[in-house]
């Protein structure tokens, strides 16, 4: 018999919640279910309605890092941009695009795991300059919840691609001199620059 465990009951329920309940008994599969998320969050016009589209897309994140990153992750920058007021929004998006680039992580059974798919998806993210501009805006933000998820991002970036990334950072508008305004400068740039010191393992 196989048992439901009362966080991933949870969690179903909370989902079907954001998408509405349904007269049909089948159970969407994971994209169908990430694919609703994203037209919620694409088209609702209320901000509650999209908060609770992401916070479920970053609940999904880990167990369907390719389907989230592949549909969610434009969406997901748009929100840094457009609901960049919205302190709990922005930090919700973060953490979910902090969990589709990642590489190392552990899965539901506490188990450590790596992916391929941290790297792609990093090398996509980091294709667009102004994406990083935006995320260095953030680290400006003097708000610590919107702050830290935006620095972790830019760390696991940079360890992914050292390289790429100290170029995006030092040609950007912003560049060092954004960090060296922001009261925590010195974890901020710890973060970043200890990864620019290439090795050749990182490209």
């Amino acid at each position: 018999v196989c048992h439901v465990s009362p966080k991933m009951d949870f969690l179903s329920k909370g989902i079907s919640a954001v998408l509405g309940g349904s007269g049909d008994t089948a159970q969407p599969t994971g994209a169908e279910t990430i694919e609703r998320l994203c037209d919620r969050l694409q088209s609702a016009t209320r901000l509650d309605d999209r908060r609770d589209a992401v916070r479920a897309l970053r609940s999904l994140s880990k167990k369907f890092k390719l389907e989230v990153g592949t549909q969610a992750m434009d969406l997901l920058v748009g929100v840094l941009d457009r609901d960049k007021a919205d302190i709990e929004m922005t930090e919700l998006a973060l953490e979910t695009l902090a969990n589709i680039v990642v590489v190392q992580d552990t899965n539901e059974d506490g188990e450590r795991v790596e992916s391929d798919l941290g790297i792609q998806f990093t090398e996509i993210l980091l294709k667009r300059q102004e994406t990083i501009a935006l995320l260095l805006s953030i680290v400006e933000d003097y708000d610590f919840h919107v702050r830290w998820p935006a620095v972790k991002l830019l760390h696991i970036l940079g360890n992914n691609k050292s390289t790429h990334m100290q170029e995006l950072v030092l040609s950007s508008p912003m560049g060092t001199d954004g960090l060296s305004h922001t009261p925590y400068n010195s974890l901020s740039w710890w973060l970043l620059s200890r990864h620019f010191q290439t090795d050749g393992s990182s490209v």
